[in-house]
């Protein structure tokens, strides 16, 4: 139940606690369930004791790293149809979910989580970094506003200039995205890394995440304009 409530997939777990006391002569960590079926043998049972490796100082790494490495495997290769299971489940706790995620929404949710899931350890992440992607309401990093907003003063005026670009786009799709700011970074002379790092923070609050274009395309127009608008609030 813990590890349940910290994010973690059952199978992904079960799989990690085999691995404490067994292994294969292929040196295989990851198993389906049939697959560790027909591995499973005596021989491989290891004589030495097991070591579980637990962080006590480190809350990132509340349990063994190497249980995290392969939940987030899991995570980030298991069908999308599965994973859509979970993630569910965290937006519910958390108050995001959308009934619309199962019906008219579906296709949109799907290729969301396909895009965000690259960078997550466990299924509680769909819940919190992902928190801007399924809600309006969603914090800033301190560290990648300062880094990404802060340290560019001329943001303040460009992120305007550049939400009245894309409310214009015919298609808010990753060529006519990439134009648009690559164009108005050269008009402004400056680097387009300054105005795709500070877009990624004024849209999603983040320093990281998925390609900024393929995220802006699941964004959408009307949120990516409207985040970039209020984004001067920022300084």
């Amino acid at each position: 139940h813990f590890y349940k409530e910290h994010g973690f997939i059952p199978w992904a777990f079960f799989n990690f606690l085999c691995l404490l006391g067994w292994s294969t002569s292929e040196s295989q960590q990851i198993f389906s369930k049939e697959e560790l079926l027909q591995a499973f043998t005596l021989e491989g049972i290891k004589r030495s004791n097991s070591v579980f490796e637990v962080r006590k100082d480190d809350p990132k790494f509340f349990t063994d790293p190497k249980a995290i490495a392969v939940n987030a495997h899991y995570i980030r290769t298991m069908p999308i149809a599965e994973i859509a299971v979970f993630a569910k489940e965290q937006l519910e706790k958390t108050g995001l979910w959308n009934p619309e995620f199962d019906n008219a929404r579906r296709d949109w949710f799907l290729k969301t989580l396909d895009l965000i899931r690259a960078r997550f350890n466990f299924t509680t992440d769909f819940a919190t970094l992902g928190r801007p992607y399924f809600s309006d309401d969603f914090s800033f990093e301190p560290e990648a506003v300062q880094k990404n907003v802060l340290k560019h003063p001329g943001l303040k005026e460009w992120f305007p200039m550049l939400a009245d670009r894309l409310a214009t786009l015919p298609a808010f799709e990753h060529a006519q995205l990439e134009a648009t700011i690559r164009t108005l970074a050269e008009e402004l002379q400056i680097k387009a890394g300054i105005l795709i790092n500070g877009l990624r923070t004024a849209v999603t609050g983040q320093a990281v995440g998925p390609g900024i274009f393929e995220l802006l395309e699941i964004m959408g127009q009307n949120r990516t304009v409207a985040r970039l608008r209020k984004a001067p609030s920022l300084f």
